[in-house]
């Protein structure tokens, strides 16, 4: 999302946590030295324009994706 969609502070980026996320559905997880972000549209049941279905999930601390395929 850009800059005028959230109210971010300066220097978050540098904050000296890990950020793991979802609610914006992306069409594989990405991985940061910062966040994560690991929505990958289950709920959907697909991703938009996609016939990917799957669940991920985060193993902390080795950052290791598992996804399954969606069920439902």
């Amino acid at each position: 999302k850009s800059k005028e969609h959230y109210a971010y502070e300066e220097g978050f980026m540098d904050y000296p946590v890990f950020n793991v996320f979802g609610h914006d559905v992306v069409e594989s997880v990405i991985i940061t030295d910062s966040y994560a972000a690991i929505d990958t549209g289950c709920v959907y049941g697909r991703l938009p324009k996609s016939d990917v279905m799957y669940l991920s999930a985060l193993a902390w601390p080795s950052k290791r994706i598992y996804s399954v395929s969606y069920q439902g």
